[in-house]
């Protein structure tokens, strides 16, 4: 996968014709995975990729055969639930 494009509904709840982009690069094997290592949030419109807005790099990935706890992942309670 070279790019991940979405939209964001969560606050409206509607239907949204703004796509928003983030290109996977670099991609390097990490304990026989592979993963990217970069991730640049660009531009697109009118289904052209523009410009990078943001990057992040990932270094010193590394992958864990251990099962992590589920607890983890539960969702939080808030005080007043």
């Amino acid at each position: 996968m070279k790019f991940l494009g979405y939209t964001v509904t969560f606050f409206s709840k509607e239907n949204s014709e703004k796509i928003s982009l983030i290109e996977y690069a670099d991609w390097n094997v990490v304990n026989g995975l592979l993963l990217p290592k970069t991730l640049k949030w660009r531009t697109y419109e009118n289904g052209v990729v523009g410009a990078v807005k943001n990057e992040m790099s990932f270094s010193n990935a590394s992958i864990k055969e251990e099962k992590t706890d589920s607890s983890l992942f539960k969702k939080p309670i808030k005080e007043n639930e």
